[in-house]
């Protein structure tokens, strides 16, 4: 039985950017990363440590995503600050809840 194309999940970028779904799955992450604006452009000089990517494909909904390969980075070098937003349900709640009560 062979499989669909659509079927199968791919390991490199090269085999993705052959395939009409992962084409579609990346620029829709790629686009979405340019809305958000937390991803841009800049020009390199010789003198900066590149941090490159590999891109993950899977199935499900054709999702497609770039990670970095943060391993390459050295501490006040490379970064000085980390930051993950991440909001719980429960600070969203409270915060509401705060908001109602005061009017």
């Amino acid at each position: 039985m062979a499989v669909a194309e659509s079927e199968i999940e791919l390991t490199c970028y090269t085999q993705a950017s052959k395939s009409p779904y992962w084409q579609h799955a990346i620029l829709n992450q790629f686009n979405a990363l340019l809305e958000q604006r937390t991803w841009s452009l800049i020009p390199s000089s010789s003198h900066q440590n590149i941090v490159s990517c590999k891109w993950i494909f899977k199935i499900k909904r054709f999702k497609a995503c770039p990670i970095a390969k943060g391993f390459h980075q050295q501490s006040e070098i490379n970064y000085f600050d980390t930051f993950s937003l991440v909001v719980k349900l429960t600070t969203i709640l409270t915060i509401m809840s705060i908001a109602i009560s005061c009017g």
